[in-house]
């Protein structure tokens, strides 16, 4: 059972990464459109036009294959799809500092790369790891651009509070992300205590309707067995079984009775014969479904 419930949140876990690509690839298309027609030619070259292109076909194309395979999501697909869409980023940010530097616009380094730390901080498709990476790869970018385009000695750089500012970002996004991972572990922790609660909750009412069921049962055994051992010589061999039986079924029900209090009664206590089944039918339905989510 335990092993069951340990696939309970990855349907939970496919949709929200599913989200998380659908609002990366709708930003990204938007916000690159946006660059393209509305900053001054001077900040663009062809190369750099170019591929501003591909990023918004990039980002297109992720629209559509998270569309097309939503139904067969995976969050192997969602991390190759947010590697896809998030990648041309570096040499995005990196071909703007060159348009910056031989062109002479006046410019404040590495603004991209702390919006980019916010971004991946809270855009989680998957495994936190990657997230992880991905900022340390930005601020590696950073580290190279700095010392690269010797960024402190020119003269058209704002520099304000750099590369302090930048690092700020970057050691406040890890936090972000360290706590998004720990808040999302608790949560998937305490939905799998509660899926499992509902679950043993509805054992014990199955139990428990069953127990009441053979209460009248149990009776007639002991009055048939009381009839019995008055016809049948004390030792015979029959009341004898009959006998522990019914001690063994007292004992069952005795145990039944000390978790009834334990359980939360919703209705009338006494189900019927298809309330039962259909209590029945629904711990079937939660394992095959979570048997597909595993899959």
């Amino acid at each position: 059972m335990k092993t069951n419930f340990g696939q309970l949140g990855l349907s939970v876990r496919k949709h929200a990464s599913w989200n998380v690509i659908v609002t990366l690839a709708f930003l990204v298309m938007t916000t690159t459109l946006l660059v393209i027609y509305a900053s001054p030619e001077k900040y663009h070259d062809d190369l750099h036009l170019k591929f501003q292109w591909v990023h918004v076909a990039i980002s297109v194309l992720g629209l559509v294959i998270a569309f097309l395979a939503r139904k067969k999501w995976t969050i192997n697909l969602a991390l190759a799809l947010f590697i896809l869409i998030y990648g041309p980023y570096y040499f995005l940010t990196w071909h703007q500092h060159v348009i910056y530097i031989t062109h002479s616009l006046a410019f404040s380094p590495f603004t991209a790369i702390k919006l980019h730390f916010f971004a991946l901080a809270f855009l989680v498709p998957g495994p936190f790891w990657v997230n992880l990476l991905l900022m340390i790869i930005f601020g590696i970018e950073a580290i190279v651009m700095w010392t690269h385009f010797d960024i402190p000695n020119l003269q058209m750089v704002i520099l304000g509070f750099e590369p302090t500012s930048t690092m700020l970002f970057g050691i406040v996004s890890l936090f972000l992300l360290f706590f998004r991972y720990r808040d999302e572990k608790i949560i998937r922790e305490l939905s799998i205590k509660h899926a499992e609660a509902e679950a043993y909750e509805k054992v014990a009412k199955i139990f428990l309707n069953i127990r009441d069921r053979t209460n009248t049962p149990i009776q007639t055994l002991k009055i048939a067995t009381f009839i019995l051992s008055k016809r049948l010589p004390p030792d015979d061999e029959m009341i004898s079984i009959m006998e522990k039986s019914i001690a063994k079924l007292t004992d069952l029900n005795e145990i039944l009775n000390q978790t009834e209090s334990h359980v939360r009664w919703h209705g009338p206590e006494m189900l019927s014969d298809q309330e039962v089944l259909n209590l029945v039918n629904e711990l079937d339905g939660d394992k095959n479904t979570r048997s597909d989510d595993s899959n």
